[in-house]
């Protein structure tokens, strides 16, 4: 049986391994790798990432509560995703002042985001 929480599993941790890969080969490319380069880079390309991710799942479970068809059992199920996802996407965007203070007081970056 096709499980969508199974193929976006699978989905985010490619997409997780390119963008690392991507930032390796950017950082390796430049004569010199530095701790606060490479970890202005992540915070800069994984927290859209993480956020395009969420709204993603957030897309699933408002599909998964449109096509419960009245069903409670899936009405539950719908219902416990969508609130997951909210909560996932809340803790995100929180997340973005607490590293945004870590990452300055720390490191010194200066992140875009």
């Amino acid at each position: 049986m096709f499980s969508i929480r199974k193929h976006l599993n699978r989905s985010i941790t490619i997409v997780l391994l390119l963008v690392l890969s991507v930032l390796l080969t950017g950082c390796a490319a430049a004569a010199e790798i530095d701790l606060q380069t490479l970890i202005g880079s992540a915070y800069n390309i994984l927290f859209p990432v993480g956020l395009l991710i969420s709204f993603g799942f957030i897309l699933v479970a408002g599909y998964k509560f449109i096509t419960s068809e009245g069903n409670p059992e899936k009405l539950s199920d719908a219902k416990e995703d969508l609130t997951a996802a909210i909560v996932g996407a809340i803790f995100i965007l929180l997340s973005l002042a607490i590293l945004r203070i870590m990452i300055k007081s720390f490191l010194g970056v200066v992140v875009l985001l």
